[in-house]
């Protein structure tokens, strides 16, 4: 998973994720919205997601930064 917490009080408990090329918020993870299929997989359910907006990213140096850091993990560029 590439997701970055984010370091912003006011964004607590947001993760910043990178898939189909762009830049995702995910919130309301808790333990009840973490189950496992009937195969066993891991799956995320009734949890909050968007895309990040773009004046979020130039207004904001945390979710700048979560962006990029989420982005060079999917591309395998860190861990």
């Amino acid at each position: 998973m590439n997701g970055v917490q984010t370091s912003d009080a006011e964004l607590d408990g947001i993760r910043v994720f990178w898939a189909q090329g762009k830049a995702w918020l995910l919130g309301d993870l808790h333990g009840l919205n973490i189950m496992r299929d009937s195969s066993g997989q891991t799956r995320v359910m009734d949890a909050l997601m968007l895309e990040v907006p773009g004046r979020m990213i130039d207004e904001n140096p945390v979710v700048a930064k979560a962006v990029r850091l989420a982005r060079e993990k999917a591309e395998g560029k860190q861990e």
